[in-house]
């Protein structure tokens, strides 16, 4: 599809950010002069309360105007990234990026060598500092880990080289590894991608899936070496700073930035451990229905029930999102309603379009989504999913000012969740159909699937090299892929037959490179879980998760989701939410065989 000849209703107004490349240059002009200003503040900036206070000021405003030219200029390449312009203002703002971030390098290092009482006397002297409190008390919690100034410069220098193994990566998987065509079963042929794999195992051609699978693979072994390489480069790279921060371990330094403690994690594996005999359950159950001798690690996406009209047009989609959230209260129905109001939403597929969604935007800016919608029933998902994150974003910068007004990366996926399972709910409310039913139920089976199970696995696994790394061993092709495999075959248990090349699949995996990031899906997931049991019980309940959604970056994560009602410190969020898997599944399992006996 063109972009120019969709509906302007369709399209996002990034436009209200800058409505010309001249009042975007007028941002780049006005960033690059409060760059130059830090030097005015580098043995000044802790002399007194009142140059704190305007040495803070400075920083705030130049990250401000920062996050609002590098906002725009990505979302405007993600419209076309055959655009050879949006790519030069990206990587202008980039640049710009990493020298704002060398410039102030002292700041940290300065207010970690305050004093308690140095810091009291400032409190007193300058009242307006005492909004930064919270803001400084976190940096002085990295104390330890906080280097000498030219040691903090070198490092912030070393930014644009960390994310090579990364970069390497993606663009290895993007844009050069190429694949062979594939063929179904009546020998029609199709193209397989990093893009196209799934959506082919979830045919309902064996034929094609097997196909795919293999095609996969096999292409991937031939570079088993390389992707190797490319993935200890990023766990080394991660031990190094590690080590120059002083934690004791990749995993420490990950989660500590976070501030959430390591038994969080641990928690969760073994949580999810104590549930596996669910999973295999599942899995088991999913070869019953296909009506499968053997089920391989290619049949499992392909859905268990099929239902003849899975077309939901953008419009209709839209109208059952609202409804869903009923339960959140008139004036959340009222916000989300904005979003397409007010054009916050990219909705179509056009040519060059960057694939997949996201939610992003400013603290100034709406809170945009990009989405590429096929009128499936998994793109209403991602819609309400994606609303999540803005409904946060929006709520959050509603109710708190800049300093403040974003929310720690730890709970980034409850919002989203939250609204998935409240949709999930409002389908199966609202549906009399036995086969919809089951298809449904089997859709947030899969959710859990590939969010709690999975993720916890990949979870795992990262921690599980990360670990063998530590103790002096090397990565090689030939242990990431035994481990791998080892962790499938405990996952999914014996009703399944692992298929010795599944473990090839660590090398596609782009999560193993964000630095345990992936576990806070699983964590985000049971979260959200126990808000919504939350949610449907009591206004309370409701009220208190608003106050999540309303409290940005006012206190630590734990303490936001502890004082809203859920807490992520002890094991029972993530059993909960695996108790309700158990009790989805049985629904399933009754609805089958009563099918089965009518």
């Amino acid at each position: 599809m063109i972009r120019e000849k969709q509906e302007i209703k369709y399209l996002w107004n990034i436009e209200s950010m800058y409505g010309s490349e001249k009042i975007w240059n007028e941002d780049f002009e006005k960033l690059e002069k409060y760059i130059g200003l830090f030097d005015k503040y580098k043995n000044t900036l802790t002399d007194s309360g009142e140059i704190l206070l305007e040495g803070l000021e400075l920083f705030l405003l130049a990250s401000r105007i920062l996050e609002n030219l590098s906002t725009y200029s990505k979302m405007k390449l993600d419209e076309d990234l055959r655009n050879n312009k949006s790519q030069e203002k990206f990587d202008k703002i980039e640049t710009l990026s990493i020298k704002l971030q060398a410039k102030t390098s002292y700041v940290v290092p300065k207010i970690m060598a305050l004093t308690e009482e140095k810091l009291k006397d400032f409190y007193k002297e300058t009242p307006e500092l005492k909004d930064y409190h919270f803001f400084i008390e976190k940096i002085l919690k990295n104390k330890e880990h906080t280097l000498s100034d030219g040691e903090e410069y070198l490092l912030a220098e070393t930014q644009s080289i960390a994310g090579t193994s990364y970069r390497t990566f993606s663009m290895f998987m993007d844009a050069d590894l190429k694949f062979n065509k594939v063929l179904d079963k009546n020998n029609k042929e199709y193209e397989l991608t990093q893009g196209t794999l799934v959506p082919l195992l979830q045919s309902k051609d064996r034929i094609l899936r097997e196909n795919a699978f293999n095609g996969f693979y096999d292409r991937l072994y031939e570079f088993e070496n390389s992707l190797s390489t490319m993935l200890n480069q990023e766990i080394s790279k991660n031990h190094f700073y590690a080590r120059v921060r002083k934690h004791k371990s990749p995993r420490a330094k990950a989660l500590f930035e976070n501030f959430v403690p390591e038994t969080v994690y641990d928690n969760l594996i073994e949580t999810v451990h104590e549930f596996l005999p669910a999973m295999h359950r599942y899995v088991e159950l999913r070869k019953k229905v296909l009506k499968l001798d053997k089920l391989n690690m290619y049949d499992l996406y392909v859905p268990m029930f099929e239902i003849e009209d899975d077309e939901i047009p953008f419009e209709e989609a839209k109208k059952i999102v609202l409804e869903a959230v009923y339960p959140l209260g008139e004036e959340y129905q009222n916000i989300m309603s904005t979003a397409f109001d007010d054009r916050w939403i990219d909705v179509y597929e056009n040519e060059g379009k960057r694939s997949g969604a996201y939610s992003w935007g400013s603290y100034d800016s709406k809170p945009y989504i990009l989405l590429n919608y096929h009128e499936k029933l998994g793109d209403m998902f991602t819609l309400i999913h994606e609303l999540g994150h803005s409904m946060h974003s929006y709520l959050t910068r509603n109710n708190q000012e800049y300093l403040y007004g974003s929310y720690n990366i730890f709970l980034a996926e409850v919002a989203s969740t939250t609204n998935e399972a409240l949709l999930i709910r409002h389908l199966l409310e609202n549906e009399d159909e036995v086969e919809k039913q089951m298809y449904l139920i089997n859709y947030f089976l899969e959710q859990y699937r590939g969010t709690l199970f999975r993720q916890t696995m990949f979870a795992e696994y990262e921690h599980t090299i990360h670990e063998y790394v530590g103790s002096g061993g090397s990565i090689t092709a030939d242990y990431l892929k035994k481990t791998y495999y080892n962790l499938n075959k405990t996952y999914y248990g014996d009703s399944i037959e692992v298929d010795k090349k599944i473990e090839m699949e660590w090398a596609r995996i782009p999560h193993f490179y964000y630095d345990y990031y992936v576990y806070q899906y699983a964590t985000g997931f049971s979260a959200a879980m126990a808000f919504v049991d939350q949610i449907c019980s009591s206004s309370e309940g409701r009220e208190k998760y608003l106050g999540f959604l309303k409290a940005g970056a006012t206190d630590y994560p734990l303490n936001i989701l502890k004082n809203a009602g859920v807490d992520m410190e002890s094991k029972e969020p993530v059993r909960s939410a695996l108790r309700q898997f158990e009790l989805m599944l049985e629904r399933l399992e009754k609805l089958i065989e009563g099918k089965e006996n009518a």
